[in-house]
This record gives structure tokens, C-alpha cells and sequence, in this order.
């Protein structure tokens, strides 16, 4: 019962315009770091964007998988970054 009447007073409380603009700042700023931590971590590595015309081998395809795991931390089927 407590939950649900904190979930509901949450939820009017970001109907609020100064608080919506504020949580709408912080997003903003939390997503605009991210994608300059991302960019910075893939500088130089380049984007599979299309199929190659000639299939890859086998340990091409692995060794790939490796250079790309190392970019963070493999934790339960999800990459943190590091």
C-alpha cells in the first residue's frame, strides 16, 4: 500500500513542470556523458554497418567478438563499461 501511494505521488511529482524540466536536464546530461564515454572508447575501431561481400573466417569472426569484448566488462549477458 506504501509503495504504491510513493508510486503515485512519483509520478503526479514529474507532472510538475520544474520538476519535469529538471529530470528532463539530468537525462540529458546523463546521456550526453555516455555517448562521449562511448565514442572515446570505440575511437578508431570501425562499424559493421553492411555484410561483407565474402563471408569471414570462422576465427576472424571470434577474434573480432574478443576485440570487442574488451571495450568494457562482461558481466551476465550484459557489457559494463569499465
Amino acid at each position: 500500500m506504501v509503495t504504491r501511494g510513493k508510486k503515485t505521488i512519483f509520478k503526479l511529482a514529474r507532472k510538475i513542470p520544474a520538476i519535469s524540466r529538471h529530470i528532463e536536464r539530468e537525462m540529458k546530461k546523463i546521456n550526453d556523458g555516455f555517448e562521449q564515454e562511448v565514442i572515446h572508447r570505440n575511437q578508431g575501431n570501425p562499424y559493421i554497418t553492411t555484410l561483407p561481400e565474402k563471408g569471414k573466417h570462422h576465427s576472424e569472426i571470434i577474434q573480432q567478438v574478443e576485440q570487442y569484448l574488451s571495450f568494457g566488462k562482461w558481466m551476465n549477458s550484459t557489457i559494463w563499461i569499465a
